[in-house]
């Protein structure tokens, strides 16, 4: 792993190795704090005689690259995808066809909508998180944006009911509904996140603040779309899908850029235990006892990488 924050060697300067110090989180130092991914292999990040070094930076996530990436694959992810079922609404509205039948073609297009924003997002996600399927995202996000389409439309189609509820019930019903639908895509990309991140769980709040703003962005586009003309309606849609995914982009990249540091190792350096005996043997290949090929890290004693 290559520390991109490291210190430049000045003349004159010992040479410092980076070391990672291996043992149980109870034994690490309190001004280490957070870990990023490197650190958490098994301890504190740490320079030369083991001073050790904060891992995570005051660096804003604004100015972090994978912030702006995760903003243009968002946006651009939401623009096409909500034009699926911006056209499909204009249309189905121009053409008169039942509520019931628009609802399940809005939730039909809605399936699209997911699908394209999940793809567009697992083009950036695979940069940071190799062993992330696409289609376990794309699938997610899809699943998502139809259960949260399902629920948007359910006041609409089942309005001659809600009318007749008792006002306390029709309020804890709309709140459960809000509660559902801001939590739908966010819970469902969850799923696949928490397997590749540790404290991925926060993950589904800022979705649900994400999306109370983006939805309010999209809201106040279709409000002011003149309704006499399908296509005018479309294209304030598509104007709204646009702030809308900006909106959600914006918001969501200020938490993953953060747990992006919090990656589960994978791959080589994810140390092994093994028998007494070649530890004992490996232990040798350095008089300071630490071991020479990172590879053959046994979960056991220092490991010098570099």
């Amino acid at each position: 792993m290559v520390d991109h924050h490291a210190p430049e060697r000045v003349e004159g300067q010992e040479e410092r190795s980076l070391v990672i110090i291996a043992g149980p989180a109870s034994e690490r130092p309190e001004e280490v704090g957070s870990c990023g991914p490197a650190a958490c292999l098994g301890g504190p990040l740490q320079w030369g005689q083991g001073r050790p070094v904060r891992v995570l930076t005051n660096v804003s996530a604004r100015d972090d690259p994978r912030y702006r990436r995760w903003v243009v694959a968002t946006t651009c992810g939401e623009l096409v995808g909500f034009a699926i079922p911006a056209i499909v609404g204009a249309t189905a509205t121009s053409i008169g066809v039942a509520q019931s039948t628009s609802m399940v073609l809005l939730v039909l297009a809605g399936v699209g909508e997911g699908a394209v924003l999940g793809w567009a997002q697992s083009r950036m996600l695979r940069r940071e998180l190799p062993r992330l399927g696409t289609g376990d995202w794309v699938g997610a996000t899809a699943a998502g944006a139809a259960a949260a389409w399902t629920i948007g439309m359910l006041p609409s189609t089942l309005h001659a009911h809600l009318v007749e509820l008792w006002p306390p019930m029709l309020i804890a019903f709309g709140i459960l509904a809000g509660v559902l639908l801001l939590a739908s895509i966010g819970f469902a990309q969850w799923l696949v996140l928490r397997r590749h991140l540790h404290g991925s769980g926060i993950w589904i709040v800022a979705n649900a603040l994400a999306w109370i703003a983006g939805l309010a962005v999209v809201f106040a586009a279709i409000g002011v779309a003149p309704g006499d003309s399908p296509i005018l309606i479309a294209a304030f849609g598509v104007v709204g899908g646009l702030g809308m995914g900006l909106t959600v982009a914006l918001v969501t990249g200020l938490f993953l850029v953060r747990l992006l540091d919090r990656a589960k190792p994978t791959g080589p350096q994810v140390g092994r235990r093994r028998g007494a005996g070649e530890i004992a043997k490996q232990d040798k290949d350095r008089p300071d006892g630490t071991l020479r090929d990172p590879g053959r890290y046994t979960g056991d004693g220092p490991l010098v990488v570099g």
